[in-house]
């Protein structure tokens, strides 16, 4: 930006078509240089379409400038504009799709964690069987590897999550129980990405003199946490990762699942009953019924009445004593007044 301004500074009494040619440049480069505010993108090849075309009409005039009506000139832009329409052709094959964006992305910057971040997300999307999960994990942790050194303050979370996600796809894969170590390593990849989600979040309060609530996104790295806890069968650790999730982000569908299941294998089915019908008044997520109607299905309803033939297949009898319960002890915990009306539930505490 300082050499276009004393580019511009000198031509200014020489040429005044080059003048106007290195102003327009600096005028549509400005609002994307994050000098006068922050865009949020520190390089993106799209903002120098209009910038590049001052810059090039400026190169133009000054090849003209010393070589005044010379062939030279000529042949000399003529190189120019072929090298460029040449590497053109070359890089268009590099856009195809995301994955092969992203891997000439890591060729030319292998130092980069968000293109081997880009790369191992992409090959997880081409996939979906997951065949290539472990040149999936190869990338994501060559990503967090690059951040490993930073500061959590300093740092990002996503890329841990994703990681830590990765490495659930490849332990829910592995045979003759060797997804444990993968479990393992989610788990401390997720603690990771809270600790850096905290210290992140207390930085910015720090600098802004504030308390911010906490993005319904710090609940991600919650729900990794209590995933792999689960797959560990370790369920009084996975139990406060879900409920904190939640805390975080209560519309998430998965956490009252995740919650339920920690309950179930705590052997607190009611408790599972209840955090299901919590789930299903907050969200209205019709797969939250089914997983009530399996609970009840599994023994928590041990007077066999929970469940009646409907017009539309099994549904829950509010007439049996523990469904009524539980769906008014779900719709108080959800603040659904009006739930609660229409069962007829007693004075409940949520």
């Amino acid at each position: 930006m300082t050499a276009m301004l004393a580019l511009a500074a000198v031509v200014w009494r020489r040429n005044r078509t080059a003048f106007f040619f290195a102003c327009f440049a600096f005028l549509n480069l400005l609002p994307t240089a994050n000098l006068i505010f922050p865009v949020g993108t520190i390089m993106a090849e799209r903002f120098l379409y209009l910038p590049s075309a001052g810059l090039v009409a400026c190169i133009v005039l000054a090849i003209d400038a010393a070589w005044p009506r010379s062939h030279l000139t000529a042949v000399l832009l003529g190189t120019i504009a072929i090298g460029f329409g040449v590497r053109t052709w070359v890089r268009n094959l590099d856009w195809k799709d995301d994955l092969t964006m992203a891997a000439a992305s890591v060729q030319s910057s292998p130092r980069s964690f968000k293109v081997h971040r880009l790369l191992a997300t992409a090959l997880f999307q081409s996939d979906t069987s997951h065949a290539n999960i472990d040149r999936v994990l190869g990338e994501g942790d060559k990503s967090i590897a690059i951040l490993d050194a930073l500061p959590d303050d300093r740092n990002l979370a996503e890329p841990w999550n994703l990681a830590a996600a990765w490495h659930l796809a490849k332990g829910d894969r592995s045979q003759q129980g060797g997804g444990r170590a993968q479990y393992e390593q989610a788990v401390r990849i997720a603690l990771r990405s809270i600790a850096i989600e905290a210290a992140l979040r207390e930085a910015y309060d720090r600098r802004h003199g504030m308390t911010a609530p906490v993005p319904p996104t710090a609940a991600v790295a919650y729900r990794i946490l209590a995933s792999a806890y689960l797959r560990l069968s370790e369920a009084d650790r996975a139990l406060p990762a879900a409920v904190q999730a939640r805390t975080i982000n209560p519309a998430s569908t998965e956490v009252y699942a995740q919650i339920a299941d920690a309950y179930l294998a705590q052997k607190h089915g009611e408790d599972a009953a209840i955090t299901l019908a919590e789930g299903m008044f907050v969200t209205s997520d019709p797969a939250l019924r089914e997983d009530l109607l399996a609970v009840y299905r599994g023994g928590v309803d041990t007077k066999g009445c929970a469940i009646v033939a409907g017009p539309r297949g099994p549904a829950l009898n509010p007439s049996c004593e523990i469904v009524r319960r539980d769906l008014c002890a779900g719709a108080a915990r959800a603040h659904r007044q009006d739930f609660v009306g229409q069962l007829s539930c007693p004075n409940l505490t949520p």
